[in-house]
C-alpha cells in the first residue's frame, strides 16, 4: 500500500523466509561508489542467503562492517570487477548455477550456510549498531571542522556538539 523503500512487513519477511535465496540489486550498479542500503539489510534480518548486485567492492564493504557473504557456496568474484556488464554476466551465470542445482542440493547448502546466517542476523541487532552510529557521529564531526576550518569569510558553525553526548543519545 505504500511505495516507502524502507518499507518492510511481515509478508515480505514471510516471502524471504520461504526462498531458499535473495538476489538483492542494489541502488548503485553503475557508478564506482560504495553504498548501501535497507535493500541488502532485509535478507540478512530475515535469515536468508544472498547475492548483492551492486557496484564494484559492496560486497567487501559489507564485509568490512563484519558480515559475512557466502564465497563457499558462490563465486563472488562479480564484486571486483569494474565493468558493469561483465559484472552483471558474472552474476547472471551465478543464478544460473544456483538454478542448475536440486532442491536437495539447495536444502542441504541453506543448512550448511546456518552459521553465517545467524551470524550475520546477530550482527545485525548487536554490534553493528555501534559501528554505524561511529562512522554517522565521525564523519558529521569531521564535516564540522573541516567547515570550520576552510571558512574564508570568517563565518564558523557555531553548533559543536559534545560526540561523545550524540553517540549516548543515537544509541538508546
Amino acid at each position: 500500500d505504500s511505495t516507502a523503500s524502507a518499507q518492510f512487513g511481515h509478508q515480505d519477511y514471510d516471502l524471504r523466509q520461504r526462498g531458499l535465496f535473495t538476489i538483492v540489486n542494489e541502488t548503485v550498479f553503475w557508478d564506482d561508489k560504495l553504498h548501501l542500503t535497507e535493500k541488502i539489510f532485509q535478507p540478512i534480518v530475515c535469515g536468508s542467503p544472498f547475492m548483492l548486485t551492486g557496484a564494484p567492492g559492496n560486497l567487501e564493504y559489507l564485509r568490512s562492517y563484519g558480515f559475512r557473504t557466502f564465497s563457499d557456496y558462490i563465486d563472488e568474484s562479480y564484486d571486483t570487477e569494474d565493468d558493469p556488464d561483465r559484472r552483471m554476466n558474472l552474476v547472471v551465470a551465478q543464478i544460473e548455477k544456483l538454478c542448475d542445482l536440486s532442491v536437495s542440493q539447495l536444502r542441504s547448502m541453506f543448512r550448511d550456510m546456518q552459521p553465517i546466517l545467524d551470524h550475520n542476523r546477530r550482527h545485525f541487532f548487536g554490534d553493528f549498531k555501534t559501528k554505524i552510529v561511529d562512522e554517522l557521529v565521525g564523519n558529521f564531526d569531521q564535516f564540522i571542522r573541516v567547515w570550520n576550518n576552510g571558512r574564508v569569510d570568517g563565518r564558523e558553525w557555531y553548533l559543536h556538539p559534545d560526540i561523545e553526548s550524540v553517540k549516548r543519545t543515537l544509541l538508546r
